[in-house]
């Protein structure tokens, strides 16, 4: 099969669930208002650039950036660079089992159990309230960790990256990072011998090493190299 890698839509807004961007084209706007080169990435894949460059993936290819926010996405870094399919990783939407009595809707339009759909900060919002107002303690939580720990198992699995980043505003809720170390453990059963007690320990799940420069640095970076 004959895939057309040189689309005449290239720099447009595909399928996404923020419907005003549906078909916008960032790139020509882009070039015809500012006159420059321009360079144009995933959100998720310009931090997780500025991460291993600068940031906690220094020294660690393969690499996964997540963010876990107003939505779900993950950047891969494979031999510095940010890897593409036929476009960019999707990993936000990948299926999840759901927890046992989770019969809350998703809110992901396209999929009623995708990572996005029952996991971003809208989810939580949506399936429970107020993040803020939940307690430590709130079964949205342990169902956060859960879908979180799921997902993360699934792509050690599909990817065997050497480190896994984790940022965006749901990771900043206290005490949730030590709590999926110990599902993604769970989920992958000491199947993955080679990462041994880094799965639990403060080295193969981490936080941002830029806090929440990681995409701006990533788009400088990007910037440098179409200039």
């Amino acid at each position: 099969m004959d895939i057309n890698l040189k689309s005449s839509h290239f720099g447009e807004v595909l399928s996404t669930p923020k419907i005003a961007w549906r078909g916008f084209n960032v790139v020509a706007f882009l070039k015809e208002k500012l006159n420059v080169p321009i360079a144009l990435e995933h959100d998720v894949a310009a931090s997780a650039l500025g991460e291993a460059v600068f940031g906690a993936g220094r020294g660690y290819d393969p690499l996964i950036y997540f963010t876990i926010g107003t939505g779900i996405g993950a950047g891969i870094i494979v031999n510095q660079k940010p890897y593409h399919g036929v476009m960019h990783a999707e990993a936000g939407h990948i299926a999840l089992p759901r927890v046992q009595g989770d019969n809350l809707p998703s809110v992901c339009p396209f999929h009623s159990s995708c990572f996005e759909g029952l996991a971003s900060g809208p989810a939580i919002q949506h399936r429970f309230g107020d993040p803020q107002t939940l307690g430590a303690d709130h079964l949205a939580w342990t169902y956060e960790t859960e879908y979180i720990g799921q997902a993360l198992a699934t792509m050690s699995l599909v990817l065997s990256p050497a480190r896994i980043i984790l940022g965006g505003g749901v990771m900043q809720h206290p005490g949730l990072l030590p709590r999926i170390r110990e599902v993604c453990a769970r989920q992958l059963n000491n199947y993955l011998s080679w990462l041994g007690d880094r799965i639990t320990s403060e080295d193969y799940l981490v936080e941002p090493g830029l806090g929440n420069d990681s995409g701006a640095i990533g788009a400088l970076i990007l910037a440098k190299s179409a200039s």
